[in-house]
């Protein structure tokens, strides 16, 4: 091939080659595809590499690849916002939605969780910023369908109309290239070249039909073995009528195949075809057994609405009223203030933002309703009062993300009389209007392909025609096939609509099934809540069977139970039995007997005198403190869930504590206690909504044992839980309950670090501990020491080079007069740990000039038998005067104690006494936040002030 200069002629016989070699190996394949596309330059290599992912289609190079011709068939534009509002039942969400909608508000009384559903999903589109309304399908259809006709150049709109054949540039993407090619004067005239064309387009089909039959071949001996089983069993009356109900809507719509010819036959451009806006409303019901489980099913939120009353303050539990048919059903009072609730959805907001940290953070608007409840001379007041309150709680942290309505004042609460708004109320909806609307305000913006959106389109038309909410996933391969969608693209389109929440697919636990309504699966959750709301306030003294007993006090369901809420099933598509393994896979479910599920999140939450019974003194318990957010939601349940389903492979089985007579001891939504099979003892598991607590209580002699089992379970189970919930950084930290908390009912996290607790609030407050008091601590600290030289390893390449190059140093044992010479030379510190440790980074440090032999510099032990308290500036200047720069001081923050000594010992004598110095420099360190103020102070008496800059931007990002 290389003697060879026709180009054709070198390609022709390259892809022969391959195309008979039996398993070509991946570097001959992209070297030959490489040569194939001959002028060796620019952008060669990444054209072979596109070829090669066309030719061997795998994982996420496949799927771009798809969506990338996809797109150059053209694309629309959709600014899609979800929309979620919060707050307390009665608080007028749904009158103020209304009101946004410009539409009446509900005349009779209703509540959300009663009549409506406890969350309704709804899409809006948006004309322009000062006008909402919602469009069926018929419409969005025939918006695309205007649009694309009025990019079509005439002559193609024409030749469309009449029905006749198109010209080469106009026939269908689908058309293949020797059916649209038109051979050109030159081409024919040289017979040669026209055959090595032809050669090559045939070993280019013949290596691509080998490629998919090779990819495809277990693939399709599984599916033919499905296919025969399920061929064998006879297909149920309600799937044959669903199939057959959907064949005559897919042969009988004439007017779905011109829309289909109209956008296979769309003109392609790099510009989108059709900007849409569109909000994804989600109006809760405001109880939180759903904001808990919220994140499990939504990936993102853009905009958050939190309604409240204005009348009520911050301090009061709301009374909660139900009203059905104008009538009032039952009233109780919230278990939480409003200033509860109000962390609680903040807390939800975060959560939610923690899922994908591509887009930009939520935001956040106030809308305070009921202002005819307030007398217009204690407007003023009354609002000052609100503001100060919410600013002392979501500032500075939420200071972007808020939606203010006054930026001179830094006002931020709307007010609203949404039940019944007047001149004044209509004006404020319209600016609330404009300010969600705003384009790039936590908005994602999505190219959609045009046939993947039109699909879409037709795909809800089908089930809005047969009546389901759910469809099977050969449904969705059918209406594909209608639309001239091949099945790699019809699989890609539906992850894709999946990930932008607008359906629900979940192929690794339900791989048959596509819900067709984000709103369908909420019902399902929402049915569940309302019902143990419902049981909840039954008269009292009534009597109530077992089976609700346990579900309303013990949050067990079984598959009959779940039978008796009818809506949304599809039989034989969607039963009880799938939602059970759906919500399992979930973890919202755990089984704990045969066809027993428990829900911990339909449990109630206790106060915090039932919450101190479970604790134990003393400051043994293991804080599990989430710094950069605080505990996510649904983190806690799907964690309990875990410990008490199979997936939890640890050796020891976990199972609620029981009473003697077979009551639960301990079962909350915010403390659950548990027994460990083989221990005798209990473990505690409590959530304060800022941190989890894990306590025990065993003999003395099986503590260590126990507590090194729960602490790994525990971890194994948030791992698996924000993994499930989808969650990007999940992972807390070990710690303590602070002792310096001032008020005994609001605990809160200190960090332990060597021998000294910091305060996770205020890092002014630190203090000595008794690490042998704490029994989980040596635990923790080996595994907190693994993550920390995995980190340490990664950071080690940022530290640059010292000018001379590192003595590498024998560990064997010196003599002592060899162990009082020294060199200029720098020393690896990393060079001679030894096998049985974790490496961690070189550590150059200066060391004492070449003439002198000795030194009469008191060491850090002499130095405490002069003092009794070594100072920090002191110890900062020993630091300052044993490191050479900044640089080599930044590995040693993250080193446990045990590493430190690890390391100092493994150094030979000779340059051993001023690491050890320098080691125990930072072992004696009181906080890191003090010995970097300290080492401040001494780079500034020093007149060092590039290195005081450095060390203040370190402290400022911890």
């Amino acid at each position: 091939a290389q003697c060879t200069s026709d180009r054709e002629c070198k390609q022709a016989l390259i892809l022969s080659f391959i195309s008979s070699h039996p398993a070509p190996s991946w570097t001959l394949v992209a070297w030959a595809l490489y040569m194939t596309e001959a002028d060796v330059g620019d952008g060669s290599s990444l054209r072979a590499l596109d070829h090669l992912q066309q030719l061997f289609p795998t994982g996420r190079f496949r799927s771009k690849q798809i969506y990338k011709q996809e797109m150059k068939r053209g694309h629309i534009e959709l600014d899609l916002d979800k929309l979620l509002l919060f707050g307390n039942a009665g608080s007028g969400k749904t009158c103020s939605l209304a009101a946004l909608l410009g539409v009446d508000p509900p005349t009779i009384r209703r509540s959300t969780p009663v009549m409506k559903r406890p969350i309704e999903v709804m899409f809006v589109d948006v004309d322009g910023k000062k006008q909402w309304k919602k469009r069926i399908l018929d419409q969005l259809r025939d918006v695309v369908a205007e649009v694309i006709k009025s990019r079509m150049p005439r002559q193609q709109s024409v030749v469309q109309s009449s029905g006749g054949p198109a010209s080469p540039d106009q026939q269908s993407p689908h058309t293949t290239a020797s059916q649209s090619a038109q051979p050109t004067p030159e081409k024919t005239n040289n017979s040669t070249s026209k055959n090595l064309k032809h050669k090559v387009k045939k070993v280019w089909a013949r290596i691509r039909h080998g490629a998919r039959e090779r990819e495809s071949s277990s693939t399709s001996e599984a599916a033919g073995k499905s296919t025969a089983s399920s061929e064998e069993k006879p297909r149920t009356r309600e799937r044959q009528v669903a199939e057959g109900r959907l064949d005559s809507l897919l042969l009988s719509s004439a007017v779905d195949e011109g829309f289909v010819h109209l956008i296979n036959s769309a003109p392609t451009s790099l510009e989108p075809i059709l900007q849409l806006k569109q909000f994804l409303m989600l109006d809760s019901g405001g109880q939180p057994e759903l904001l808990e489980m919220m994140p499990v099913f939504l990936r993102c939120a853009s905009k958050f609405v939190y309604v409240l009353k204005l009348h009520e303050s911050l301090d009061e539990r709301a009374m909660i009223r139900y009203f059905k048919d104008g009538k009032l059903v039952w009233e109780y009072p919230a278990y939480l203030t409003n200033e509860g609730t109000l962390r609680l959805c903040v807390r939800t907001m975060r959560s939610l933002n923690n899922k994908n940290p591509d887009i930009p953070p939520a935001k956040m608007m106030f809308l305070a309703t009921h202002r005819d409840m307030v007398a217009d001379e204690q407007l003023p007041g009354v609002l000052d009062t609100l503001h100060k309150r919410l600013r002392e709680i979501l500032l500075p942290q939420f200071r972007e993300q808020l939606i203010y309505c006054d930026t001179k004042r830094d006002d931020f609460v709307f007010t609203l009389n949404a039940a019944k708004p007047e001149k004044e109320d209509r004006e404020c909806a319209e600016r609330i209007r404009e300010c969600l609307s705003e384009v790039g305000e936590g908005g994602r913006e999505v190219k959609v392909p045009l046939r993947w959106y039109a699909l879409y389109l037709k795909l809800l038309e089908v089930a809005n025609e047969l009546g389901k909410k759910v469809l099977p996933r050969d449904m969705w391969q059918k209406v594909a096939e209608s639309m001239e969608i091949d099945g790699e693209s019809c699989g890609e389109a539906l992850n894709f609509f999946d990930g932008l929440n607008m359906l629900f697919y979940f192929p690794d636990l339900l791989p048959q099934l596509v819900f067709m309504e984000p709103q369908m699966l909420l019902d399902k959750v929402s049915e569940l809540v309302e019902e143990t709301y419902n049981m909840r306030q039954g008269k009292k003294g009534q009597a109530v069977p077992g089976e609700k007993l346990r579900f309303r006090d013990h949050g067990e369901v079984t598959e009959k139970f779940l039978g008796k809420f009818e809506s949304h099933y599809e039989p034989p598509l969607f039963t009880p039995k799938e939602l059970v393994t759906l919500l399992k896979g979930l973890l919202v479910f755990a089984e704990m007997s045969e066809d027993v599920y428990f829900m911990p999140c339909l449990l109630q939450v206790v106060a915090w005198e039932v919450v101190e019974e479970h604790r134990v003194s003393g400051g043994k318990a293991l804080a599990l403190h989430f710094p950069d957010s605080g505990p996510l939601m649904g983190t806690f349940c799907s964690t309990i869930a875990f410990l008490l389903s199979n997936e939890n492979s640890h050796p020891c089985s976990w199972k609620v504590a029981q009473k003697k007579e077979g009551a639960p001891k301990c079962l909350h939504r915010n403390v659950i206690k548990f027994t460990v099979s083989d221990y005798a003892g209990t473990v505690s598991f409590i959530d304060h909504f800022t941190h989890f607590e894990l306590h025990i209580r065993t003999a003395k002699e099986h503590e260590a044992e126990l507590w090194k089992l729960a602490h790994d379970a525990v971890f194994a189970g948030l791992k698996k839980a924000g993994k499930t919930i989808g969650y990007t950084n999940n992972t807390p930290v070990p710690a303590i309950v602070c002792p310096a908390h001032p008020h005994p009912a609001k605990p809160h996290p200190a960090s332990v670090k060597k021998g000294v607790w910091t305060c996770s609030i205020d890092s002014e407050k630190f203090g000595d501990i008794d690490e042998d008091s704490i029994p989980w601590l040596t635990l923790c600290t080996s595994t907190s020491a693994e993550s920390a030289t995995s980190a340490l390893s990664s950071s080690s390449s940022a530290v640059p080079p010292t000018s001379q190059p590192p003595l590498s140093v024998s560990t064997a044992p010196t003599s002592s007069a060899t162990a009082t010479t020294t060199t200029n030379t720098p020393v690896s510190a990393c060079s001679t740990v030894s096998s049985t440790t974790a490496s961690v980074p070189s550590l150059s440090l200066s060391s004492p000039p070449a003439s002198s032999t000795t030194t009469n510099t008191p060491t850090i032990h002499e130095k405490k038998k002069e003092d009794d308290v070594v100072s920090d500036r002191d110890l900062a200047v020993i630091a300052r005067d044993r490191l050479t720069d900044w640089e080599n001081l930044q590995p040693f923050l993250g080193l446990s104690r045990v590493q430190k000594k690890e390391i100092t010992n493994s150094y030979p004598r000779d340059y051993g006494k001023q690491k050890r110095e320098c080691l125990e420099v930072w072992k004696e360190e009181r906080g890191r936040g003090a010995t970097y103020r300290a080492l401040i102070s001494a780079a500034e008496e020093a007149r060092d002030q590039q290195l005081a800059d450095n060390i203040r931007d370190m402290l400022e990002k911890t």
